[in-house]
């Protein structure tokens, strides 16, 4: 096979530094892998601590808003009790004072309507009345009780009409 053992020397020789040439090629590669995956490595590192610090700010931003939102509630809260609560009271008492005098003023004009008309024609059926006036035929009575009370009218009861008359003297 081989002419000489010089000659399978050589060959091995040959063979030997061609494995040491793709194993030095191949170390080269392992060693720019891990330099690729070392510069990975600390970009992500550096990645990730700006994301920590991202982190942290948005926390504290988000403890802030809460805080905020706690005393905002609390503001609200007591705003609430300590102006919004007497106020509506005092406005429900306004309202109600309100309704009462323009009732009584309303009453009253309607009140003056029905003794008028009572003086005019002398008497008047409460039914009538209630329905000229636009009320109820119980303020009708009311009214008619009120002023028979101060003598200023006779209230008759005929059955379902009942009258209101002219006081006679």
């Amino acid at each position: 096979m081989f002419s000489s053992k010089d000659e399978h020397v050589k060959k091995l020789e040959k063979g030997i530094e061609n494995l040491e040439k793709k194993m030095n090629r191949n170390f080269m590669r392992i060693n720019d892998s891990l330099q690729t995956i070392t510069d990975v490595i600390t970009k992500m590192q550096e990645e990730n601590k700006g994301l920590k610090n991202d982190r942290d700010f948005l926390i504290e931003k988000h403890k802030e808003i809460m805080r905020s939102v706690e005393t905002e509630s609390r503001l609200v809260k007591e705003m609430k009790e300590k102006l919004v609560e007497p106020a509506r009271k005092e406005l429900k008492e306004d309202v109600e004072l309100f309704r009462t005098a323009v009732g009584e003023a309303f009453s009253h004009g309607k009140k003056e309507e029905l003794f008028d008309m009572v003086m005019k024609s002398g008497k008047v059926k409460m039914r009538d009345a209630a329905r000229k006036l636009n009320v109820h035929e119980m303020q009708i009575e009311t009214w008619a009780q009120d002023m028979e009370k101060s003598g200023l009218i006779d209230v008759f009861e005929a059955g379902r009409d009942t009258e209101i008359r002219k006081k006679s003297r």
